[in-house]
């Protein structure tokens, strides 16, 4: 093995925003190759396997962690869920694994080592390596048997794929080569959000909103945001040529760029707008990740403020919220920025046995001696921890928001050959003093809450449980962890956006100054020192003042929604003893059952059944389901005797399958918890659509008009999409994608549709050329077809392979009517091996438009079809059609349609016992390859059906165990590799809490 390359960071997190472009001398979107990676790969040589076991056998922070025998369950778990005809049974001493029809056992008794785990793994991939479907790609199996391994050790150990593993690179070092523009899709368009500024796109012209259609010979339509990351990334000095389309112009124009290494600042600032002439300026920083120049840039910004402030800056804000972290050297380099001695941070490999390293500050670097304010949040991780912690664990700043995530670990990255990399966890490190944040995080100095008290419907006056760290599974614990509390709290009254502002907003480079830095500014006003305990004490006044206007606006708010929010008298100062047991009693006036895509509602009822009143009372929901949680019930106050109702609405998504929930109110005021309410919901799924299609090439102005691909012509692919569900489909869509290369142009790649009544049928037609190139035998066109319900969110996927012919057909134009002498059928192409589009009885009419190679090519009404030659001959008179403009005595042939799957007793169910036997019918006028269950994400049976070229009518039957409450079970019955159906139901088991502790 090779020498690792190894960078010691903290893990970044694939952002939900735009992506930046720039980058790459290796292409991200794609799995670059080494010599180690030829064509004759083999899932039993563990190529990558073993690197990683042997990294993890050296280097894992908590060797008592490693548990072979589980980790080995585990990865052939992974690879059960990535490749469908795999299962994995699981017995006390062996693993049964079953591949299609063939199964074997393998014993486990004698995995203790990790050594002996990869020899097991071994086996079982040269059991699967000639077995599994060629379409699957082995390496992928290897990464996630890799993946399911780790996943054992903790959540922040993984194997990060060449794509992945790129990315993270070009995140952390901050710069790459590109044309500097923002992309993203909108309306299934490649559209610029913004350039950046000085970059070679905002040179060249680009603008915000323009529509980029083409790169290079390749079309943009439906092309992934990655691949297009991909092509417009590479050397810098290379050239790029790309079309766009603007409002206002009738075609694209073409742009030739030329790359540059583009810098994204991971730094931001603003000086901030003064409220005291007479004031020193406040500087504003915002670190959005810690990269490789991260605390140069922090230095640079805060000087270039101090020279715009005239040597007047009094004070800075930093700003961590939603920074997950980067390279730890930047974290201490930032941290240093602002103290000039004592322990930074500390790491320790291997637990609290480890070898401990203590990182100090040095006195010799640039430093800067303003006050400061540090604004961090629950999406503030790692290294953003670190320069929290250690801020204010010296006493250098104060710290402001919410509590931080608690990723207190130390992960170091390994790149291997095929360039995947594997980040693992080596150490953890803790704060000066010697304190772990590990599942606990950084708690500020002053607690600041976002409170929403506009909407009934959307109240949020409490915090919310967002996942941190110790939500995580396998998180890591440490004995040095220690709770503190805040030393203030204050909510106030949050700005309403629309959801086009907050985008707005997430993409913009403007800066914005919300209540937070506002805040920050005031506080650092107040309290202009460089000791946290001199700002601690000098703060109290401006909370106090804060606290009292956002109360007043609150209480305002909630005035409007009539409801008391008269606080306790009792609460200044400690709270009096808490209501006697029984003071509240709650009852569940109503819950109905609601249909998906309609709204649930709840009523319950609160009354104060003691003799004094109770104040400010409220209830939260809790529940398994997200879409039922964290529903806040602000009753307020209620005096003795007093009862109060209040309804609880939750909009239910359209696509939501039958299910039975639970839950869970919890009822308190300022002082305790008084009461919880259990309430059982039902939601009822609506009639679903699915669809099926027939389909041909239209090559009538563009081509030869044989139906046939050849090169150089621009040809329609019309794809006739039939809905065979029993509900509508509101918003039908139909997408084209190129799965080839340049030789594929296409032009339209995506239709919406009509609504679809059940047993209705629409036309979607895209527009495409083709172009091989010059020289070279023609190959094949290679697209996915994609139909979808934006409502429902029913889908039907299938690859589609047209080869591309070099010579055309001779077309003879052909006028008049021809009858079908006998019965008869429509194929989709003048070839005999063409798609049956539809069947003709005898004597069926047709306007005939031209002769081709044996065939004649017929109207269906809007549509072509191909009949042959000797099966119709000329006649008299007009063809008869009917109202829909199809000759009469035509059907049409929907020739792929996907397996019906049927629940045998429904597709919701509610049992007492933590058993259920799942049943399931699979009908389709053909051959069905294989089926297969799912609970949860667990695949539990697999089945491989006997060939057969008739009709499928089989049921697959498995008792499954049930954790408490909701069970989704999930059926999936395929037809081959590509075209599949999947089915789901829910099973509510009423044994144990489903809401209880580990419950789940």
């Amino acid at each position: 093995m090779g020498p690792l390359v190894r960078r010691r960071r903290f893990p970044t997190w694939p952002s939900l925003l735009p992506l930046v472009l720039g980058v790459a001398l290796v292409a991200v979107g794609s799995r670059a190759r080494s010599a180690d990676d030829e064509e004759d790969y083999r899932l039993s040589s563990l190529r990558v396997f073993n690197r990683v076991v042997l990294l993890v056998k050296e280097q894992y922070v908590e060797p008592q962690r490693i548990r072979p025998k589980e980790m080995l369950l585990a990865a052939l778990d992974s690879v059960e869920k990535y490749v469908p005809e795999v299962l994995v049974e699981e017995g006390r001493d062996e693993a049964v694994v079953v591949v299609g029809a063939e199964r074997r056992s393998f014993p486990l008794d004698d995995v203790t080592s990790l050594w002996e785990l990869s020899f097991k793994l071994r086996d079982v991939f040269r059991f699967l390596e000639t077995r599994v479907s060629t379409d699957v790609d082995r390496r992928d199996v290897e990464y996630a048997a890799v993946n399911g391994m780790l996943s054992k050790l903790d959540p922040h150990s993984v194997l990060l794929e060449p794509k992945f593993s790129q990315e993270m690179k070009l995140n952390t070092k901050g710069e790459f080569g590109g044309l500097g523009i923002v992309i993203s899709i909108r309306d299934g368009a490649l559209t610029v959000i913004s350039p950046i500024d000085g970059t070679p796109a905002d040179r060249a012209g680009v603008k915000a909103q323009d529509k980029i259609v083409k790169i290079g010979e390749e079309s943009t339509v439906n092309m992934g945001l990655d691949e297009a990351v991909e092509r417009l990334r590479g050397k810098p000095g290379t050239s790029v040529t790309v079309w766009i389309l603007r409002k206002g112009w009738d075609e694209p124009q073409r742009f030739d760029i030329v790359r540059a290494v583009i810098k994204v600042d991971s730094v931001t600032h603003q000086l901030l707008d003064q409220t005291d002439k007479d004031a020193g300026r406040i500087g504003y920083v915002k670190i959005k990740q810690f990269q490789g120049h991260t605390a140069e840039d922090v230095a640079t910004a805060v000087a270039a403020m101090e020279t715009q402030a005239g040597k007047r800056l009094s004070g800075v804000v930093l700003d961590l919220r939603n920074n997950p972290g980067g390279l730890l050297e930047q974290a201490v380099e930032v941290s240093n920025l602002f103290m000039t001695d004592g322990v930074l941070v500390i790491t320790q490999d291997g637990g609290s046995a480890g070898e401990r390293r203590e990182i100090r500050a040095q006195a010799n670097r640039p430093h800067l001696d303003h006050p400061l304010i540090v604004l961090v949040n629950g999406g503030s991780a790692s290294a953003s921890e670190i320069v929290a912690g250690a801020i204010k664990n010296r006493g250098r700043g104060l710290i402001v928001g919410d509590q931080t995530f608690g990723k207190g670990s130390v992960q170091q990255l390994y790149d291997f050959p095929d360039q995947s990399s594997l980040k693992l966890t080596i150490g953890q490190y803790l704060t000066p003093g010697d304190e772990s944040i590990q599942s606990v995080g950084i708690t500020p100095d002053v607690d600041v809450l976002a409170v929403q008290a506009d909407d009934k419907d959307e109240l949020n006056l409490f915090p919310d449980e967002h996942t941190r760290e110790e939500d995580l599974e396998r998180h890591l614990d440490d004995a040095r962890t220690r709770k503190h509390e805040s030393r203030y709290q204050l909510a106030y009254l949050a700005e309403q956006l629309s959801e086009d502002e907050r985008e707005r907003r997430d993409v913009s480079t403007k800066f914005t100054e919300d209540f937070e830095i506002r805040f920050a500014r005031r506080l650092v006003q107040q309290a202009p020192f460089t000791s946290r305990d001199r700002q601690l004490e000098a703060i109290k006044p401006v909370i106090d003042e804060v606290s009292a206007e956002e109360d007043a606006r609150i209480d305002a708010a909630l005035s409007k929604l009539a409801i008391d929010w008269t606080r306790d008298p009792g609460a200044a100062g400690k709270l009096a003893a808490a209501p006697a047991a029984g003071a509240l009693t709650t009852t569940v006036l109503s819950a109905e059952p609601a249909d998906a895509g309609a709204t649930l509602k709840v009523t319950v009822q609160a009354k104060n059944a003691g003799t004094s009143p109770l104040y400010r009372v409220r209830a939260n929901t809790q529940a398994t389901m997200g879409l039922f949680s964290d529903h806040e019930l602000l009753f307020g106050k209620l005096d003795a005797g007093q009862a109060r109702e209040w309804t609880v609405t939750m909009k239910v998504p359209k696509e939501l399958q039958s299910r039975r929930d639970l839950v869970r109110l919890t009822f308190g005021d300022e002082r305790a918890k008084l009461a919880t309410l259990d309430v059982p919901v039902t939601i009822n799924a609506v009639a679903r659509p699915r669809f099926s299609y027939a389909l041909f090439i239209d090559d009538t102005r563009g081509g030869n008009g044989d139906g046939l691909l050849q090169a150089g012509e621009s040809v329609e692919l019309v794809v006739s999409i039939k809905n065979t569900g029993t509900g509508p489909s509101d918003e039908p869509t139909a997408l084209l994608k190129n799965l080839g290369g340049s030789e594929t142009f296409i032009e339209t790649g995506r239709q919406k549709l009509e609504a679809l009544k059940p047993a209705s049928a629409g036309v979607a037609r895209f527009g495409f050329k083709v172009q091989p190139e010059a020289g070279k035998a023609p190959p094949k066109a290679d697209l996915r077809l994609q139909v979808f319900d934006a409502v429902t969110g029913d889908v039907l996927v299938e690859r589609l392979q047209f080869p591309i012919k070099a010579a055309q057909t001779e077309v003879k134009k052909k006028k008049g009517v021809v009858e079908a002498t006998a019965a008869t059928t429509v194929l989709a192409a003048a070839d005999g091996a063409a798609q049956v589009l539809a069947r003709a009885e005898g004597g069926t009419r047709f306007d005939a438009v031209a002769e081709v190679n044996g065939f004649v090519r017929v109207r269906l009404g809007s549509l072509y079809g191909y009949v042959a030659q000797n099966g119709v001959g000329p006649t008299k008179g007009k063809a008869a059609v009917g109202a829909d403009g199809q000759p009469q005595g035509l059907s049409w042939v929907y020739g792929r349609d996907p397996p019906h799957i049927s629940f045998v007793g429904g597709a919701l169910a509610v049992v007492d016992g933590d058993t259920f036997t799942v049943e399931a019918r699979i009908e389709d006028d053909g051959p069905v390859k294989d089926g297969y269950i799912f609970v949860e994400d667990q695949k539990v049976y697999f089945e491989a059906f006997k060939a057969v070229r008739g009709p499928t009518n089989t049921v697959l039957k498995r008792e499954v165990k049930l954790k408490p409450g909701v069970n989704v079970i999930t059926v999936v019955a395929r037809e081959d590799d590509e075209f599949a159906q999947r089915e789901v139901m829910t099973v509510f088991s009423k044994k144990g809490d489903p809401l209880a502790k580990g419950g789940r």
